[in-house]
Formats: structure tokens, sequence, C-alpha cells
């Protein structure tokens, strides 16, 4: 137990484990605020996939506590100020262990037993502030809620590497030489036409490699652990095909240029990746390789120039001085597209 004084207040960093804070919400000698059961469930979610590991990391839990706890050592009481959603889904992890441990498959029943074990080593940090007022708690739980900055969606995908989709639309950033030259937005979720002129941004990249690593739509948001996917270097060797063969169609210093390339419509581009791997999940590396070389080039013949008319017989609008067409970027939009390609595809 850590305590110090600062700015008239005395605060301290405890240290409990986790079954002991588990045991100590049981008991009611834990006080949390409102619980939002939505952001408890993703959280538990994090703690049962990762807590076999042992890799459950957490920023230390906030509370308060009265005058005077602090100078017993770890204090048995606190009320939460900034932690609740954490240690409610702390609390709803037995039960899961449980079934598990209960399970006839020997697999599950194994796993249960493991991250039973791991409750008594996985520590968790509890940042404690002595005699605050209720005015102070809640000004406080405001500031650690909105003045901190957010981790922008690049530091995300290439720091998370227990998250194979992040992982791998990483390592295709850091490895393909045409998707370098046709340039990835880092930082904004979507790319605001004509003026950047970069292919996709990070989080569209994500999106089309998570449709080729499992097959799901591409409105598809799919969170995959690392244990769940399956010969991720054989699906980035497919989607690198893809992309060598898509900058034929359009080069890569010119595919994110919206004046020069439909292309740069990611509603396009993402019903080109649904019509070229469409059926191919479960097919062998070679199948894979063979039919989206195929099926690429027969889109060879396309006229890909953004002012072509034929882009107008689908829902869209023009904008802006140059009157450039842009689709309504809707599923069913997406549909009509994907149709389209396959007509001018010869399926």
């Amino acid at each position: 137990m850590l305590t110090a004084t600062v700015f008239e207040k005395t605060q301290g960093i405890a240290v409990y484990r986790l079954d002991e804070l588990i045991d100590k919400l049981e008991e009611g000698h834990i006080e949390t605020r409102h619980e939002s059961k939505h952001q408890v469930k993703m959280i538990r979610r994090y703690m049962l996939d990762n807590l076999a590991s042992g890799q459950v990391y957490f920023p230390p839990i906030v509370a308060h506590v009265e005058i005077g706890c602090l100078a017993g050592g770890r204090p048995n009481r606190f009320s939460v100020i900034d932690g609740t959603q954490r240690l409610r889904a702390m609390g709803q992890l037995k039960p899961f262990i449980t079934r598990l441990i209960n399970s006839d498959d020997p697999e599950e029943h194994s796993k249960g037993y493991l991250m039973n074990k791991m409750l008594n080593k996985i520590e968790i940090a509890v940042q404690l502030f002595e005699g605050f007022t209720r005015e102070e708690t809640d000004q406080l739980f405001i500031d650690l809620n909105t003045k901190g900055k957010k981790v922008s969606l690049s530091k995300r995908i290439a720091y998370d590497s227990r998250n194979e989709l992040n992982r791998t639309t990483n390592l295709l950033v850091k490895t393909h030489e045409g998707l370098q030259r046709a340039g990835i937005e880092q930082e904004k979720i979507s790319i605001r036409r004509p003026r950047n002129k970069n292919f996709v941004s990070l989080s569209q990249l994500r999106r089309l490699v998570g449709y080729f690593m499992t097959g799901q739509g591409i409105h598809a948001k799919p969170t995959m652990q690392q244990e769940l996917i399956a010969d991720a270097d054989e699906h980035l060797e497919v989607i690198g095909l893809w992309l060598d063969e898509l900058f034929v169609l359009q080069p890569a210093e010119t595919i994110g240029n919206y004046e020069q390339s439909m292309l740069a419509n990611f509603t396009l581009l993402a019903a080109v990746a649904e019509y070229v791997y469409s059926g191919l999940h479960d097919a062998t590396l070679e199948q894979k390789k063979t039919t989206v070389k195929d099926r690429m080039s027969r889109l060879k013949q396309i006229d890909w120039q953004s002012g072509h008319e034929q882009w107008k017989r689908f829902e869209g609008t023009e904008r802006g001085r140059e009157k450039l067409y842009y689709f309504n970027p809707n599923k069913a939009t997406h549909a009509a597209l994907v149709a389209w390609l396959r007509l001018e595809g010869g399926e």
C-alpha cells in the first residue's frame, strides 16, 4: 500500500487480487455507480477471452474512502469513482467459469479450470482518494471520462497484437508496396473526397481485411481474437494478391484520386471485394488465388473513370463544384453493385 498527500488530499495505491475484488463486491463492501449493461458485457467478453492466459490489463480503478482509512493499510471498503463497469464485469465471471468447468466438453472444462486458477493470480490496482466530498467525487468522475484523449485507431490497430484482424491489417500496411504507394489515411475513420487522395482509411482497410478473413458480409464488424482465426498468413497472401490485381485495374498512384477513379469510392471498392471473394472462404489457398485472379481479370473491360455515366444507374447524388457522383452508402446500393459486377464478369 503506497500513500501520499497531494493537493491537501491523501491518496494511495492498493493492489487486490481479482478474486478478492469479486468477494468484496458480493459482500457489499464496494459501492459502485450506475451500471451500463452494454459496457459490462463488452468488458466481460474481453476478460473471458483473455483470463486463461493471464493477459487481462486494466488501468487502476479509482475509488474514495473515508478519512483515516488509508492509515491502516488496504481498505476493506471503498466507493468507486471510476471503474464500475470493470468491477461489475469481474463480478459476473464466476457463473461463466462454473458453466465451463461443468461442461461435458473436455476443452471447455480445461479452459474453465485454468480460468478459475487465474482468479487469484491476476492483480488489479485501485487508486484511493481519502476524504472527498460528494461534489469532488462527481467532478473527478467527469474529468476522468471527458478529459482523456482517445487512443487513435491507427495505434489501436498497431498495438493490439491479440486481435488477429488488427495484426493482419497492420502487417498488410507495412508489407504491401502497392498499398503504401496508394496511401492509407491513418487517423480519420472515413475519407473526405475529392480533397483526400489516400486510397482508403485504416478503418476501411480493416473492414476489407475482415471480409477476406471471415467471409462475413462487408458490412459486418468482426472482432477476432488470435486463437479464433486459422491460417492468418494464408489470408494475408490472398488479400495481397487481390490488391495486386486491383492496382492493375487502376494504378496505385491514382486509385485514391476521386476525380479520376471511381474505385476511390469505398462503396464500389467493397462491392468489388465481395464479388471477387464470394463463396471462397472455405476453398483451398490455390483455389482462392486462381479464382481471385480470374474474377479480377474479367473486370478489366470496365471503364473505372469517375466521370462515366454508367455510375448514375445506381442510387447516389452529384456533389461539389466538380459534380462528382457519390453512391448512397447503404446495403441496397452495395448489393446492386455486386450484382452488376457479376454480370460484367460474365457470371
